[in-house]
């Protein structure tokens, strides 16, 4: 086999604003060793530069290999709750001693009432409240039943409607004309009666961000740590784990945001499908590297895994 059966999943073209030129960084000069480009930071993933300290797991003696790598990916389903304002949140209830509040009222309640500027503000407010009462408005006159009736019939038609500012009535018959000032331009507004523009008015789309990690299990272990090519063998492993978590994380965040049980469902879907892809292709790591052997098999394995790496450091980093 000429080439690395694994083909990728993102490319180029995925990417709006590419940072640099991923050619220029796989040039084959440079391109022998995959650890070259770790550590990578991808938001909040922390993909790092593996070391034969990493591998602390008991070797098996009876496995024919000279080290072994085990990976486990993870993530974390954000709250599907669409909040139009940060105001709409309930704050937490707070619980206080029933006898104590009540008390403490009482007692705030009687030194207001004791002081003399509280004394004569209650005064006011009383006399306030009498004037209200005897300042309450004259009762309209009586109004002809004919003239009662259009004035029912105009007030009926313009009962949903909103309040207009500076309104008057032009004549008899209830004519509504809005004063202007002079030299005002009139106000434009346009509406569409697209089921579609509205939806997007009142529903805006929001998009899943999913937090993933892959690591490194602590039962890695390795019976040698004197082989550099084993070393870039068992980081592509890793690689492959760390890839695993990124394009699930590609997948899943294309997806629009649903409150529901089903969107739940399909994220585990997903997430189990895309695993068991990326476990055929660290099958498929092994065979086609003959288990590091094959050199110049590892060697492209290391440019193709390399250039994914760069391709998914460009996509979520912009």
């Amino acid at each position: 086999m000429s080439q690395a059966s694994f083909t990728g999943f993102i490319t180029i073209e995925d990417i709006k604003k590419p940072k640099y030129d991923v050619n220029h960084l796989l040039d084959p000069n440079y391109d022998s060793y995959v650890r070259d480009i770790l550590p990578v930071k991808i938001q909040n993933f922390e993909i790092k530069r593996l070391e034969w300290d990493d591998f602390t797991g008991e070797p098996n003696k009876e496995s024919p290999w000279i080290a072994h790598s085990y990976w486990s990916i993870h993530y974390d389903i954000p709250k599907m709750e669409i909040s139009r304002a940060s105001s709409n949140q309930k704050q937490p209830p707070t619980v206080t001693n029933q006898k104590n509040s009540n008390a403490n009222i009482n007692q705030q309640s009687e030194k207001i009432k004791q002081s003399p500027k509280n004394q004569t503000q209650i005064t006011q407010q009383s006399q306030e409240k009498v004037n209200v009462k005897q300042q309450s408005p004259k009762l309209p006159p009586k109004i002809p039943l004919q003239q009662n009736n259009i004035q029912n019939r105009i007030n009926s038609r313009l009962q949903n409607q909103a309040p207009t500012p500076a309104l008057r009535i032009a004549s008899l018959q209830g004519v509504q004309r809005q004063s202007q000032q002079k030299n005002q331009t009139p106000k434009k507004s346009s509406r569409s009666n697209s089921n579609s523009t509205l939806m997007k008015q009142q529903s805006p789309r929001q998009q899943l961000n999913i937090p993933v990690c892959c690591k490194l299990l602590a039962k890695s272990w390795t019976k040698s740590n004197q082989y550099d090519d084993l070393l870039e063998h068992e980081t592509g492993h890793y690689l492959i784990g760390c890839l695993c978590a990124l394009e699930f994380k590609r997948k899943a965040e294309q997806m629009e945001l649903k409150n529901s049980e089903n969107q739940m469902q399909e994220i585990k879907q997903l997430f189990q499908a895309n695993f068991r892809t990326f476990l055929r292709i660290e099958k498929d790591y092994d065979e086609e590297t003959s288990h590091y052997c094959n050199w110049r098999m590892q060697m492209k394995w290391n440019r193709k895994i390399k250039e994914q790496l760069l391709l998914y450091e460009m996509y979520f980093n912009n």
